[in-house]
Formats: structure tokens, C-alpha cells, sequence
């Protein structure tokens, strides 16, 4: 089954958490959204039971995964 993906990302004013494009929540530090998007991925897999991960974009455009379930 393919995993799906949550994204934090640096924006203007702190770090944005989306899903499949679409921003979720904007926190002011990288470890506050990380957090934000694992907790969310958490009860989503818990929910639906499909495979879903946390990634970050560093500033090079590299995608990080920092979190999994499923």
C-alpha cells in the first residue's frame, strides 16, 4: 500500500505543515510542526489504517522523512 505523506515546509512566518498540497497548520518553529504533523499523521493512520509518513523540506529542497506509521 503507498504511503501517504505530510509535509513541513519553512514558509514567511515559521514552518507549514500540508497534506497533498493543501496547509494544515503553520507553527513558528521546525520542532513545533514536526510535532504537529506526527501527532496528525498518528490519528490518521489510527483512523484509516493506511501507511503515513512526515517529511521535511530543508532549505536545499531535500525532503527529510522524520516520522512513519503504519
Amino acid at each position: 500500500m503507498e504511503r501517504t505523506m505530510l509535509l513541513v515546509e519553512q514558509y514567511d512566518r515559521g514552518w507549514a505543515v500540508s497534506f497533498k498540497g493543501l496547509p494544515l497548520v503553520t507553527k513558528i518553529t521546525k520542532a513545533e510542526a514536526i510535532e504537529v504533523a506526527n501527532e496528525h499523521a498518528f490519528d490518521r493512520y489510527s483512523c484509516t489504517g493506511h501507511p503515513i509518513g512526515v517529511f521535511v523540506r530543508m532549505e536545499c529542497g531535500d525532503e527529510v522523512l522524520v516520522g512513519q506509521h503504519g
